[in-house]
C-alpha cells in the first residue's frame, strides 16, 4: 500500500495498493473505497499501454489483469509509481496511478527473464530504477526453488535497462517466494543493499559501475561484513530511515543497520523494543514448575521463565 502526496487532506488522498491475487488498485478518498486498475481499458488515453508499437488499439488494457508484487513511488516525482508484474514486467504511471506504461526497456536493453517470473520487486532513488526478477526452478534443485534470475537498473524511468553483473545469489535456500528485498540508497544512487533467506549472502550492499559494469561489487553486511554484528535469517522487507540507516524486518523481528556504507563502522542492532515477534506452532505447560514451553517458528523452543512471566529463555 502507497499512501501517496496526491490530495488536500485524507478526505480525497489518493493511496495505491498492489495485489498478488487482484492486481493494482487506487483510492481517491483516502482509501474508503478502491476502484480496480488492473484490467480495465487502455483505449482512448493516448499511451502505448503495453508497449506494442501501437496506441489506443482495441483491446488494450491500462494494466494487464493479474497480480501486481511490489507497487513504489519515485521519490523525486510525486506523480510517478512503478509497479512490477510478474510474467508482465515493469510499468510507469506519470499521472498518480491512473495511466500506466510498460516499461520493459528496448531492444537490447531490457529487463530480461519477465516471461518466466514468480515475483519481482522494485526500488527507486534519485531518478534511478532497480528491478529484482525471480522465479522458480532455478537450480540448486531441492524443496525450494524460487531464487533471483537477474537484478536490472534503469537510468532513463525505464526507457533501457541493464544487468547488474557479478551476482551473488540472495536467496541460497530457494525461499524467495517469502524472503525477498531490494531497497536503494537514498544517498548514493549508484548502491542498492538487497536481502534474501539465508548466509552470509542474505544481505548485501551492491555498488553499481555503469562505466564499466564488470566491475559491479555485491558484499555482504552480515557478520564479518558488518563488523561481527548480524540478523535474523529469512527477510522480508527493506528500508531507510530518515537518518539514512537501513532497517531489516525477518522472522526474528527488525534489525537496524547503522551507517550502512561505511565499512569501518557498520553495525546491526535489534529494534524490537518491547515488540515479541515469535510464532508460536504450539506450547506445552510445564505441570512441575508451572510455566510454558513453546515451539515456535525458526526460534527454537522458548521457556517462560517464570509462572506468568512475559520474558522467556531460549
Amino acid at each position: 500500500m502507497v499512501p501517496t502526496s496526491q490530495g488536500t487532506s485524507v478526505l480525497d488522498q489518493t493511496v495505491l495498493v498492489a495485489s498478488p491475487t487482484g492486481g493494482v488498485f487506487r483510492s481517491t478518498n483516502g482509501g474508503v473505497s478502491f476502484t480496480q486498475v488492473s484490467g480495465t481499458s487502455g483505449v482512448g488515453d493516448a499511451i502505448d499501454n503495453d508497449a506494442d508499437g501501437s496506441t489506443d488499439e482495441v483491446g488494450e488494457l491500462n494494466l494487464p489483469n493479474g497480480g501486481a508484487f511490489h507497487l513504489v513511488p519515485d521519490p523525486g516525482n510525486a506523480n510517478r509509481f512503478y509497479a512490477a508484474i510478474p510474467g508482465q514486467g515493469v510499468f510507469r504511471s506519470d499521472n498518480n496511478g491512473q495511466n500506466w506504461l510498460q516499461v520493459n526497456g528496448t531492444g537490447g536493453n531490457v529487463v530480461a527473464g519477465v516471461a518466466g517470473s514468480s515475483r519481482m520487486e522494485l526500488s527507486v532513488q534519485g531518478g534511478v530504477v532497480y528491478a529484482a526478477v525471480l522465479a522458480t526452478g532455478v537450480a540448486p534443485p531441492g524443496n525450494f526453488t524460487e531464487r533471483v534470475t537477474g537484478v536490472f537498473k534503469s537510468t532513463d524511468a525505464g526507457a533501457n535497462w541493464r544487468l547488474i553483473q557479478n551476482m551473488v545469489q540472495p536467496v541460497v535456500s530457494g525461499q524467495g517466494f517469502w524472503h525477498f528485498a531490494i531497497a536503494a540508497d537514498p544517498t548514493n544512487v549508484n548502491v542498492f543493499f538487497i536481502a534474501g533467506d539465508v548466509a552470509a549472502a542474505g544481505v548485501q550492499r551492491v555498488v553499481t559501475n555503469d562505466g564499466d559494469p564488470t566491475m559491479d561489487a555485491w558484499a555482504s553486511v552480515r557478520g564479518a561484513g558488518a563488523n561481527g554484528t548480524d540478523v535474523h535469517d529469512d527477510m522480508k522487507d527493506l528500508i531507510f530511515d530518515d537518518n539514512n540507516d537501513l532497517l531489516l524486518s525477518t522472522d526474528g523481528g527488525i534489525y537496524r543497520l547503522d551507517e550502512p556504507n561505511n565499512a569501518g563502522v557498520r553495525t546491526w542492532a535489534s529494534v524490537n523494543g518491547n515488540m515479541r515477534p515469535t510464532e508460536f506452532y504450539s506450547v506445552g505447560w510445564d505441570s512441575l514448575n508451572d510455566t510454558l514451553i513453546g515451539g515456535a517458528q525458526d526460534n527454537g523452543s522458548p521457556r517462560q521463565s517464570g509462572f506468568l512471566s512475559f520474558n522467556w529463555d531460549v
